[in-house]
């Protein structure tokens, strides 16, 4: 039984270590054009914190030139995009995301701006409609002789 346990652990450690080494080196065997391309796409969804209204693919300031640095070397130890971002995210705050997470913190501003919309479009609406429903009046008899006298003192 011992035997049949240990050639059980043999035969696995033979394929467990060459699946590790091959995983570790595909961060090397990456295509250059394919990670400059995805630094790229990064570049444009992170704003410059210096800036505040660039990305750090448009900015000239050095903290972009740093940040694009940065992006770029963890691009090449192999981590994905989503982790790229949280990590930005821990270190300069939601700020930093042009495209910042839906969570609590933020819910009003995920929400202010339709809702400002909503009641625009519904204070418009209202005021239409109040405009069409405006009331007509008659004139009493005593006005309307005013008004044919002030008509004729005109021709």
């Amino acid at each position: 039984m011992l035997a049949a346990l240990r050639s059980m652990c043999v035969y696995s450690r033979s394929f467990v270590v060459p699946i590790c080494l091959l995983l570790a080196t595909t961060p090397a065997l990456a295509d250059p054009a394919q990670d400059e391309a995805r630094a790229e796409a990064l570049f444009r969804e992170v704003r410059c914190i210096q800036c505040q209204s660039e990305s750090i693919a448009d900015s000239t300031a050095p903290i972009a030139a740093d940040m694009r640095r940065l992006i770029r070397e963890d691009i090449a130890a192999g981590k994905d995009d989503v982790r790229i971002r949280e990590e930005l995210r821990a270190r300069y705050t939601d700020y930093v995301l042009f495209r910042p997470r839906f969570a609590a913190s933020n819910l009003l501003l995920w929400v202010l701006p339709p809702l400002i919309v909503l009641l625009g479009a519904g204070l418009l609406f209202w005021l239409g409609k109040k405009q069409k429903t405006s009331r007509t009046y008659e004139l009493s008899p005593e006005e309307t002789e005013k008004l044919r006298e002030i008509m004729k003192a005109d021709d």
